[in-house]
Protein backbone atom coordinates (compact mmCIF):
# COMPACT_ATOMS: atom_id res chain seq x y z
CA UNK A 1 0.00 0.00 0.00
CA UNK A 2 1.11 3.27 -0.90
CA UNK A 3 1.48 6.40 0.62
CA UNK A 4 -1.66 8.17 -0.93
CA UNK A 5 -3.88 5.04 -0.37
CA UNK A 6 -2.81 5.40 3.35
CA UNK A 7 -3.44 8.99 3.95
CA UNK A 8 -7.05 8.00 2.12
CA UNK A 9 -7.55 5.10 4.34
CA UNK A 10 -6.87 7.54 7.28
CA UNK A 11 -9.06 10.63 6.00
CA UNK A 12 -11.76 7.82 5.88
CA UNK A 13 -10.53 6.46 9.06
CA UNK A 14 -10.57 9.69 11.12
CA UNK A 15 -14.48 10.58 9.42
CA UNK A 16 -15.68 7.22 10.57
CA UNK A 17 -16.18 6.03 7.42
CA UNK A 18 -14.06 2.91 7.19
CA UNK A 19 -15.15 -0.93 7.59
CA UNK A 20 -13.92 -3.40 9.66
CA UNK A 21 -11.64 -4.67 7.13
CA UNK A 22 -9.67 -1.39 6.18
CA UNK A 23 -9.27 -0.75 9.92
CA UNK A 24 -7.52 -4.21 10.06
CA UNK A 25 -5.47 -3.25 7.39
CA UNK A 26 -4.69 -0.11 8.47
CA UNK A 27 -3.47 -1.58 11.97
CA UNK A 28 -1.45 -3.82 10.02
CA UNK A 29 0.33 -1.18 8.05
CA UNK A 30 0.78 1.21 10.01
CA UNK A 31 1.89 -0.53 13.38
CA UNK A 32 4.30 -2.11 11.40
CA UNK A 33 7.08 -0.44 8.81
CA UNK A 34 5.91 2.89 7.37
CA UNK A 35 7.93 5.12 5.17
CA UNK A 36 9.13 8.41 6.41
CA UNK A 37 6.31 10.73 5.23
CA UNK A 38 4.03 8.74 6.46
CA UNK A 39 5.38 9.33 10.73
CA UNK A 40 3.36 11.52 12.29
CA UNK A 41 0.21 9.79 11.07
CA UNK A 42 1.12 6.47 12.21
CA UNK A 43 2.78 7.92 15.65
CA UNK A 44 -1.36 9.38 15.99
CA UNK A 45 -2.83 6.16 15.07
CA UNK A 46 -0.63 4.07 17.17
CA UNK A 47 -1.48 6.47 20.25
CA UNK A 48 -4.78 6.06 19.40
CA UNK A 49 -4.32 2.25 18.94
CA UNK A 50 -2.92 1.98 22.16
CA UNK A 51 -6.06 3.45 24.12
CA UNK A 52 -8.19 1.05 22.44
CA UNK A 53 -6.22 -2.09 24.44
CA UNK A 54 -8.04 -3.46 27.24
CA UNK A 55 -7.57 -1.92 30.20
CA UNK A 56 -4.68 -2.75 32.90
CA UNK A 57 -5.42 -4.07 36.28
CA UNK A 58 -4.85 -0.31 38.20
CA UNK A 59 -6.63 1.78 35.73
CA UNK A 60 -9.56 -0.96 36.57
CA UNK A 61 -9.49 -0.60 40.22
CA UNK A 62 -8.75 2.84 39.61
CA UNK A 63 -12.77 2.97 38.21
CA UNK A 64 -13.75 0.59 40.80
CA UNK A 65 -12.38 3.03 43.43
CA UNK A 66 -13.95 5.80 42.00
CA UNK A 67 -17.50 3.97 41.36
CA UNK A 68 -17.85 3.08 45.29
CA UNK A 69 -16.80 6.81 46.10
CA UNK A 70 -19.31 7.86 44.02
CA UNK A 71 -21.89 5.84 45.20
CA UNK A 72 -20.97 6.85 48.59
CA UNK A 73 -21.45 10.60 47.56
CA UNK A 74 -24.75 9.33 46.29
CA UNK A 75 -25.70 8.28 49.67
CA UNK A 76 -24.76 11.20 51.77
CA UNK A 77 -26.67 13.51 48.96
CA UNK A 78 -29.58 11.51 48.97
CA UNK A 79 -29.78 11.72 52.90
CA UNK A 80 -28.78 15.21 53.14
CA UNK A 81 -32.06 16.15 50.87
CA UNK A 82 -34.17 13.59 53.11
CA UNK A 83 -32.90 15.80 56.08
CA UNK A 84 -33.75 18.70 54.60
CA UNK A 85 -37.22 17.73 53.25
CA UNK A 86 -37.78 16.44 57.08
CA UNK A 87 -36.63 20.37 58.32
CA UNK A 88 -39.01 22.33 55.75
CA UNK A 89 -41.75 19.93 56.53
CA UNK A 90 -41.41 20.55 60.31
CA UNK A 91 -41.08 24.46 59.51
CA UNK A 92 -43.64 24.24 56.86
CA UNK A 93 -46.00 22.71 60.18
CA UNK A 94 -44.96 24.86 62.97
CA UNK A 95 -46.01 27.93 61.12
CA UNK A 96 -48.95 26.45 60.25
CA UNK A 97 -49.99 25.57 63.64
CA UNK A 98 -49.32 29.18 64.61
CA UNK A 99 -51.13 30.27 61.96
CA UNK A 100 -54.45 28.27 63.25
CA UNK A 101 -53.47 28.93 67.02
CA UNK A 102 -53.59 32.74 66.10
CA UNK A 103 -56.73 32.77 64.46
CA UNK A 104 -58.71 30.55 66.92
CA UNK A 105 -57.56 33.32 69.67
CA UNK A 106 -58.85 35.74 67.74
CA UNK A 107 -62.22 34.11 66.33
CA UNK A 108 -62.47 33.56 70.48
CA UNK A 109 -61.73 36.88 71.63
CA UNK A 110 -64.10 38.70 68.64
CA UNK A 111 -66.68 36.17 69.36
CA UNK A 112 -66.88 36.34 73.62
CA UNK A 113 -69.42 38.11 74.84
CA UNK A 114 -68.43 41.35 76.89
CA UNK A 115 -69.04 40.50 80.72
CA UNK A 116 -69.20 43.13 83.23
CA UNK A 117 -66.00 43.75 85.13
CA UNK A 118 -66.38 42.38 88.58
CA UNK A 119 -65.58 45.95 90.21
CA UNK A 120 -68.56 47.49 89.04
CA UNK A 121 -70.90 44.88 90.03
CA UNK A 122 -69.66 44.99 93.25
CA UNK A 123 -72.15 46.89 96.11
CA UNK A 124 -71.11 48.15 99.07
CA UNK A 125 -70.37 45.31 101.60
CA UNK A 126 -71.74 47.03 104.53
CA UNK A 127 -75.52 48.55 104.97
CA UNK A 128 -74.74 50.45 107.52
CA UNK A 129 -71.90 53.43 107.77
CA UNK A 130 -71.17 52.97 111.44
CA UNK A 131 -69.90 49.22 110.23
CA UNK A 132 -68.15 50.17 107.31
CA UNK A 133 -66.07 53.15 109.63
CA UNK A 134 -65.52 50.53 112.23
CA UNK A 135 -64.18 48.00 109.77
CA UNK A 136 -62.25 51.01 107.92
CA UNK A 137 -60.40 51.98 111.74
CA UNK A 138 -59.83 48.09 112.31
CA UNK A 139 -57.89 47.81 109.09
CA UNK A 140 -56.17 51.62 109.49
CA UNK A 141 -54.78 50.25 113.15
CA UNK A 142 -53.26 46.89 112.07
CA UNK A 143 -51.86 49.07 108.97
CA UNK A 144 -49.78 51.34 111.60
CA UNK A 145 -48.98 48.44 113.46
CA UNK A 146 -47.32 46.70 111.02
CA UNK A 147 -45.52 49.87 109.78
CA UNK A 148 -44.38 50.90 113.53
CA UNK A 149 -42.74 47.60 113.76
CA UNK A 150 -40.79 47.40 110.57
CA UNK A 151 -39.69 51.60 111.48
CA UNK A 152 -38.30 50.27 114.69
CA UNK A 153 -36.28 47.59 113.37
CA UNK A 154 -34.84 49.74 110.73
CA UNK A 155 -34.22 52.60 113.31
CA UNK A 156 -32.38 49.87 115.87
CA UNK A 157 -30.32 48.55 112.98
CA UNK A 158 -29.19 52.37 112.16
CA UNK A 159 -27.53 52.81 116.13
CA UNK A 160 -26.56 49.36 116.18
CA UNK A 161 -24.37 49.86 113.45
Amino acid sequence: MNAQEIKALLDKYDNGLTTAREERLLEETLLGDVPESLGGEAAYFQALHALQEPLSAEVRNLEEKLSKEIDQWNVVERASGRKARRMSLRVAGLVAASLLLLFSLGVFLNNRQAQPAAIAEQTDTFNNPQDAQAAAGKALAKFSTALNKGLDKMNNKDYNH
